[in-house]
């Protein structure tokens, strides 16, 4: 009769370890992709106002980095809750002055 074999913790933490590393970087990788493609459609809206509007380069950078910070999440710790119809008004009111326009398609 063969003797009961038993792992000792740094066995089972060597064997554990790839599998949760997998879940790990899969999971972060899954929680990334929305936010960059998020962000290209930023890019993409200023780069449309840009052209439609004859915009500088440091008004495009400005647009970008407020539609930015208004729109996408942050990290997937952060606890942004929805802005305030206030706070929406202010976003418009700001990205229309940057524009030079009563109106946007924003």
């Amino acid at each position: 009769m063969a003797p009961k074999v038993s792992f000792t913790l740094r066995d089972k933490l060597l064997l554990i370890s790839p599998v949760l590393v997998g879940t790990v970087v899969t999971f972060a990788i899954l929680m990334r992709s929305p936010d960059k493609a998020e962000e290209e459609a930023l890019r993409q809206r200023v780069n449309n106002w840009k052209a439609e509007h004859g915009l500088s380069e440091s008004v495009a950078k400005e647009l970008l980095e407020i539609e930015k910070e208004f729109h996408l999440p942050g990290s997937f710790f952060s606890t942004k809750r929805p802005p305030t119809p206030e706070e929406i008004k202010a976003h418009e009111r700001s990205i229309k002055s940057l524009l030079g326009t009563d109106e946007s398609s924003h």
